[in-house]
């Protein structure tokens, strides 16, 4: 059964509306191991299809690069973007599938969302405080994942964070991702969302997505954006940290692990501290702790892990 869409409003997605040069693919095309359903949008580099991957059952999304992009420019970016995408593996940053091209275009299977995006929520009305602060941690939580492989996000702002209907928040569209200390792409991303450094062409560094992310915080928990002149770091909850985030010298903000870690504390006073740095043997860790005290050998080829999600849809 095909999924109900909630479409992403059309200034979400860069070029929606906008005069159509390629031609749309039909309803049944056939893309490698998918079946085109239909047209989902538009984003900046190409279009997006709802498809269904015929051996497996499960609904993606199918970036499909425009022509215009096919200078050897653009089909690096695109190239670049599935890359990064395809290094991660947390519930916060939207999966890539598979990487491949169709009558010489490059497409990218992504996890289908079905959902809306966090600029479509805030346009719809204010969160409460305690749905702010845990949509903030789990973008923290993405970010501080993609910062730990070396990489920034570089244009971190709501319509790039998905909030699909199963609740898990996700991070999307790495096409302007730089490594941590490159020259590439100075004062690159998204006018409203930028750091200051960026604008006299500072290389990528994680404070300018933990700038953002401050961005984003304020105006989720606050229902407007942060006026920089009124902001006082030192006040407590989450204005304190949003200012911290927001401040003019990127060595004093905190990191994103810091964020994450300091909105868990206000989620859940009291509690022991999330885990942040998630470590794929850490459910191992009882299993392997008995072992050794019963000193029973264990062969690393009878370890096995199971998915901890069901199956994931985005666009």
């Amino acid at each position: 059964m095909e999924p109900t869409l909630t479409r992403r409003r059309p200034d979400d997605v860069p070029g929606e509306g906008a005069p159509r040069v390629d031609a749309e693919l039909e309803a049944g095309t056939r893309i490698d191991g998918f079946r085109v359903q239909r047209r989902l949008g538009a984003g900046a580099m190409g279009e997006v299809y709802l498809a269904q991957d015929v051996s497996l059952g499960r609904w993606v999304a199918l970036k499909v690069v425009r022509e215009k992009w096919m200078a050897p420019e653009g089909l690096s970016r695109f190239l670049e973007e599935a890359r990064v995408t395809a290094r991660f593996s947390h519930p916060n940053i939207v999966t890539v599938h598979a990487f491949g091209t169709y009558q010489g275009r490059p497409y990218l299977a992504l996890e289908y969302l079905n959902g809306e995006s966090l600029r479509s929520r805030l346009d719809a009305g204010p969160f409460t405080e305690r749905e702010a602060l845990r949509v903030a941690r789990a973008i923290a939580e993405g970010v501080a994942e993609a910062h730990a492989h070396g990489l920034v996000h570089a244009d971190l702002k709501p319509s790039n964070v998905v909030i699909p209907r199963d609740g898990r928040v996700r991070i999307v569209d790495f096409g302007l991702a730089r490594a941590i200390g490159s020259q590439a792409g100075a004062a690159s991303g998204t006018r409203d969302y930028m750091a200051p450094e960026r604008w006299s062409g500072a290389p990528p560094a994680p404070a300018i997505d933990v700038w953002a992310l401050g961005l984003v915080l304020h105006e989720m928990a606050s229902g407007h954006k942060p006026d920089l002149s009124q902001l006082t770091p030192v006040e407590a909850g989450w204005r304190g940290l949003a200012s911290r985030c927001l401040e003019r010298d990127p060595s004093l903000r905190p990191t994103a692990f810091e964020v994450a870690r300091e909105l868990s504390t206000l989620l859940e006073p009291g509690a022991p501290s999330r885990d942040v740095e998630r470590s794929p043997f850490r459910g191992l860790a009882a299993f392997t702790v008995a072992d050794a005290a019963d000193s029973v050998a264990v062969s690393p080829s009878s370890m096995r892990w199971s998915s901890r999600c069901g199956p994931r849809r985005w666009w």
